[in-house]
């Protein structure tokens, strides 16, 4: 078995969320990223941190923003699907102007 390496980042938890594994210890740790490899998570979020090695899948942790959006919007009545649409535009605008402030901090002061 391939060892499974923990990784946490609050940007992709609070878009994603997070799943429960237990370390070799016996300690649950919420994560955002399995990986098989301890040097590279695999993703562009720019704050992720390595939490260590785990061994088994506990269950579902933090639900995310977008928990409940893998969903069909032709099978939504009009109204659900706009509420789907909007919170999503929502979460969308707020990820575009962070990053805006990130890369010209003094454009946003």
């Amino acid at each position: 078995m391939k060892t499974l390496h923990a990784w946490f980042s609050v940007k992709q938890a609070r878009l994603a969320g997070t799943v429960l594994y237990r370390d070799a210890n016996g300690k649950t740790v919420e994560v955002s990223n399995i990986t098989h490899d301890k040097d590279d998570h695999g993703t562009k979020w720019d704050d992720m941190a390595y939490l260590g090695e785990v061994v088994e899948f506990v269950g579902k942790g933090t639900p995310g923003e977008l928990d409940g959006l893998n969903v069909d919007l032709n099978e939504l009545s009009d109204e659900e699907a706009l509420k789907v649409i909007l919170k999503l535009g929502a979460i969308l605008k707020r990820e575009c102007e962070a990053r805006e402030k990130e890369k010209d901090p003094k454009r946003w002061n």
